[in-house]
């Protein structure tokens, strides 16, 4: 059993949330395949988790709200949202990759790896962290840069700091199932990468980086070191950059999927209420959001925000 957020949100931007307590499912599970008989017992939850629902292909599924397939009795479908999911084949090599962008993208790229070396006296500082003890290095270092990042300020979306956490992060790096990427600049971290792996998946888990920096692109330099080390381990077969949206993921990726974080839950007075009310708040943030766009606010605030963050 594990807690799930609904998430309410006003003009894009998290305002309060309720907690769920649900059965979790594998993630990345084509809802094709999902048979309701399968689903294992519950008695003291809200109901299944279904984290990244596979719809189809991303390049071809059109994927209308009314793709879900009927609920068993007594449940209900909640949509948390609906999103492309990223990835990159890591089976190939760096150079590979970069001879598959276009030679626009591939200049930029490179340019931006220029400009940091130049900054860092021709010699680019990044470090990787595997061990126990320098996973602990690792987050001692990054949550104290976490908390400047427009990440944790806006979308409270920073490396995590709890026990919790710490204590998962250790038992991953005990049996060889994470790294951590720093990078550095005269000294200073700049951008943190965390990616714990998962049967030869790569899990683009928490990115952040000093927006003090942010003319230098460091998230974008250190998530290219990090892929060319990706692509030099054999038993490391994808790149996920899990749910939502990103013109960087978009970038690096070499396939999409369609995929929907989804909630099956009991058809109970209080779920429903929820529900609804989640539904609602979703619908005028995203119409606030919309009106904004059209009025050409929508990136103006954005970037302010970030300044300001």
């Amino acid at each position: 059993m594990r807690s799930v957020p609904l998430t309410f949100e006003a003009f894009g931007l998290p305002v309060t949330r309720a907690e769920l307590a649900v059965e979790a499912l594998p993630a990345l599970q084509p809802l094709s395949s999902l048979n309701p008989a399968d689903l294992p017992n519950i008695d003291a939850v809200d109901g299944y988790y279904l984290p990244s629902a596979v719809l189809g292909d991303a390049a071809t599924n059109g994927a209308s709200p009314a793709a879900l397939p009927p609920a068993p009795t007594g449940f209900f479908w909640l949509e948390r949202g609906r999103f492309p999911r990223y990835f990159l084949d890591l089976t190939q090599s760096y150079d590979d990759f970069l001879a598959g962008k276009s030679g626009k993208t591939r200049s930029t790229l490179k340019r931006k790896l220029r400009k940091f070396e130049t900054l860092s006296d021709g010699n680019i500082d990044w470090r990787l962290y595997r061990s126990p003890e320098e996973m602990r290095s690792f987050h001692d270092i990054a949550v104290v840069l976490a908390r400047r990042t427009y990440q944790a300020k806006l979308y409270d979306a920073a490396l995590p700091e709890d026990p919790g956490f710490v204590s998962e992060m250790e038992h991953r790096a005990e049996t060889g199932q994470v790294a951590g990427f720093l990078l550095f600049l005269k000294g200073e971290a700049v951008a943190y990468l965390y990616t714990p792996f998962e049967d030869g998946r790569v899990i683009y888990g928490f990115l952040g980086f000093d927006s003090a920096h942010r003319d230098l692109s460091p998230g974008t330099v250190l998530q290219l070191l990090a892929m060319q080390w990706c692509f030099e381990q054999e038993d490391l077969t994808v790149f996920d950059f899990t749910e939502g949206e990103g013109s960087h993921k978009a970038l690096f990726s070499t396939d999409t999927k369609l995929c929907a974080d989804l909630l099956l839950l009991r058809r109970t007075s209080r779920l429903l209420f929820l529900a609804n009310a989640f539904r609602s708040s979703r619908s005028l943030s995203q119409g606030s959001v919309a009106l904004l766009d059209r009025m050409g606010l929508k990136a103006r605030i954005k970037g302010w925000l970030r300044k300001s963050s």
